[in-house]
């Protein structure tokens, strides 16, 4: 048998898995089952697939995750490059308007002109497109694959070549350049050629809004109001800015926020929630005095500061008397208490989104958590199946929805048990809160001394669950670091864009005020202001967008037995507008160059 399953291990394929499978099954004679199952009143068959082992189980809702944030992601990464590329097209076509109109004067048609900037911007979309595809499907998943390698063992990664994704993304981007730049051209084309040689007409300036409230007007410095009649006088400019600013703030708060919502959910669940610390199970088959003597015994250990004894099982719950296809159970760990008061200490029951406020377990209902009911779509006073651990179904009233991040749990008083399965539960469980400064090697020989009574089957300590969970945690905080830096990134490209298409609008403006004795600073004020005052502006407007991303995504990456919550820390508020702000400076330090470079005389030659 051993040597099969090497085979199987070493081969790998669906015929001599299923080969293997059936001779192992063959060598189990009937002779053999007696001899191993002698003396047994009762036995079962259990075949369990790879649904049943825990870390694949785990490894599969983390890539489900994955597979959500991907499909939501890339729509706003995608959204605001096309913006920068529909901005640059259209830039393009507008600063060779005066070719356009030469070429138009020597007699060629429109097609013959439009097709040079066409045929342009899909070499450069297509060109741009393929590179990214190539670079983004080997270094991207890479990162993030080697970043679940601290969480789990795993073989080297498999490149999967998703050519429908490309295709759908090179496709979106090379359709908005192509279509930015026809339309440019369609626009410039419509103008006659002598129109078309002389420079556009710049922007007439109009009264804006403050104007028409001299009381705030006159108190404005006159640089200052200057600058708030040209953001207003480029209207298109700013919008565009507006949106692809706003959408990378968005971005980042979404980015910092699934940080926090997922650092927040350790600290919560076994913190805050849990005030206990290990969990001590004992056997079912000991007599209730022997139950009682090792409850009394684990709480004289020096390492425990106070225990509760519970009982503990594992059943399932659902809206219908019987599972059906389209709405399976949810396993579910049933705890009880006969102590209801002395177990807030132990579990903090809280309203969910009421902040701290703690309820009482209720004695008419159960306490579920608010995973559960989500699955379930249950709330407060609505009536399901509860079965417990004998398979027995019954009729449960849920009296709390409480505040839930890990598992799906349901919290009742001894008597309800008792009123709605007719029988008492029996208490199995002793619940442990530890001393603040126990060390590891401490809790390992606590458990090493309790694990050798008989009456004990196992000692668990949400050290390891935690340890465990903060491995899944730094996985994905490499992915959102990976996240917030592309989402930096777009800022500086959208910022820079559109910072060019300020100045090679405002070529004449610019060279005037230099000839007219501006020194460097003031005409390097004069166009950062402008820009610094929209990155502001969009980066305030990010804000609610990123937090409305957020939300959704929370919703969406929610697994089966873990809820993130929606929490986003004020201070990820600041480092997304700070960080937005940043790459706006950092933009400045390069549009300086630009601006020094500025011929003043060429510049304010006519073009007659």
């Amino acid at each position: 048998m051993e040597e099969n399953y090497r085979k199987t291990v070493d081969e790998k394929t669906e015929e001599e898995i299923d080969k293997i499978l059936q001779d192992t099954i063959d060598e189990v004679t009937e002779e053999k089952l007696s001899e191993v199952l002698d003396g047994a009143d009762k036995w079962k068959w259990y075949v369990l697939d790879r649904n049943s082992q825990e870390s694949y189980v785990q490894y599969r809702d983390a890539a489900d995750q994955m597979t959500k944030i991907a499909a939501i992601f890339p729509v706003f990464f995608l959204f605001v490059a096309a913006l920068v590329c529909f901005t640059t097209m259209t830039r393009m076509v507008a600063e060779q308007r005066q070719l356009i109109g030469t070429y138009k004067a020597l007699g060629y048609g429109k097609r013959a002109i439009a097709s040079r900037y066409i045929l342009y911007a899909l070499a450069a979309s297509l060109i741009g497109g393929v590179t990214g595809c190539i670079i983004g499907l080997q270094v991207f998943p890479l990162v993030i694959f080697n970043s679940w390698g601290i969480a789990y063992q795993m073989p080297a990664m498999i490149h999967a070549n998703n050519y429908r994704l490309c295709l759908i993304s090179v496709g979106g981007i090379t359709a908005v350049v192509v279509l930015a730049a026809f339309l440019a051209c369609l626009s410039a084309l419509r103008e006659v050629p002598a129109e078309l040689m002389r420079p556009k007409a710049p922007k007439i300036g109009r009264k804006v809004l403050l104007e028409r409230i001299p009381f705030l007007w006159k108190r404005i410095s006159f640089a200052r109001k200057v600058t708030i009649r040209n953001i207003f006088r480029y209207k298109k400019r700013f919008f565009m800015t507006l949106v692809g600013v706003a959408g990378c703030t968005g971005l980042l708060v979404t980015g910092f926020g699934i940080s926090d919502s997922i650092s927040g959910l350790v600290t919560t669940q076994f913190s805050e929630i849990f005030r206990y610390d290990a969990t001590i199970t004992l056997s079912g088959d000991a007599s209730d005095e022997a139950l009682e003597a090792t409850h009394e015994w684990v709480g004289s250990q020096p390492e425990f500061t106070d225990t509760l004894f519970v009982s503990s099982s594992s059943g399932n719950s659902n809206t219908v008397l019987e599972a059906t296809s389209d709405r399976e159970d949810i396993a579910t760990t049933i705890i009880v208490t006969d102590e209801p008061v002395k177990f807030e200490e132990f579990i903090d029951l809280r309203k969910v989104s009421r902040g701290q406020e703690t309820i009482d377990l209720p004695a008419d209902g159960v306490a579920m958590s608010q995973r559960t009911a989500e699955m379930l779509e249950l709330k407060e006073g609505d009536t399901y199946f509860l079965e417990n651990r004998d398979g027995i179904r019954k009729e449960a009233r849920v009296g709390a929805i409480v505040e839930f991040y890990v598992g799906h749990y349901v919290y009742m008083t001894a008597s309800y048990y008792e009123q709605i399965f007719g029988e008492k539960a029996p208490e199995n469980m002793v619940l442990a809160i530890t001393t603040d400064d126990i060390t590891q090697d401490e809790q390992d020989k606590v458990g090493e001394l309790l694990m050798e009574s008989e009456e004990i089957t196992g000692v668990s300590f949400f050290s390891v669950s935690v340890k465990t969970i903060n491995s899944m945690i730094s996985a994905l905080r490499i992915i959102t670091i990976v996240l917030i830096i592309s989402s930096g990134l777009l800022a500086f490209v959208v910022l820079y864009n559109l910072s060019n298409v300020n100045i090679s609008e405002r070529l004449r403006e610019i060279a005037t005020i230099k000839v007219l004795g501006f020194y460097d600073p003031e005409v390097n004020a004069y166009v950062y202001r402008e820009t610094i005052a929209i990155t502001v502006i969009g980066a305030l407007v990010g804000v609610p967008v990123g937090i409305a991303i957020h939300h959704m995504i929370m919703g969406t990456v929610s697994m089966d037995a873990v809820t993130f919550g929606n929490y986003i820390a004020p201070v990820s508020y600041l480092y997304s507008v700070l960080l937005t702000v940043v790459f706006a400076l950092i933009v400045s330090i390069f549009i300086n160059m630009k601006l020094k470079k500025i011929p003043m005389v060429e510049s304010l030659k006519s073009v007659e």
